[in-house]
């Protein structure tokens, strides 16, 4: 997804059936876009992810999922204006088109 918005490009992601999971992506998508988070920003975060997250848990399932982490990291944070992000993060949009079938 993250490639594709750099890109510039639309992604169709398909859950084959799975509509729990379909209502999760598609959560997560409206979180990030209302917020206006960025790809770079969504990259820092999965790297923020691992390094506090995942690093230590080696062979077991982490005990804080991936989504709760990005949730709980955006909301507690105060929304940057554009002079607070770094220089050559990309601030492109993540766009998404969500399909239940296969």
């Amino acid at each position: 997804m993250l490639a594709a918005a750099e890109a510039g490009r639309d992604v169709a992601y398909f859950t084959f059936g799975d509509s729990k999971l379909m209502t999760d992506v598609y959560n997560m998508h409206s979180f990030l876009t209302q917020r206006k988070i960025s790809v770079g920003e969504v990259y820092d975060l999965l790297g923020q992810y691992y390094s506090s997250v995942c690093k230590s848990c080696l062979s077991r399932r982490p005990d804080v999922s991936l989504y709760s982490f990005i949730y709980q990291q955006v909301s507690s944070s105060p929304a940057p204006d554009d002079s607070d992000r770094w220089l050559g993060q990309t601030t492109r949009p993540l766009r998404l088109l969500l399909r239940s079938g296969g």
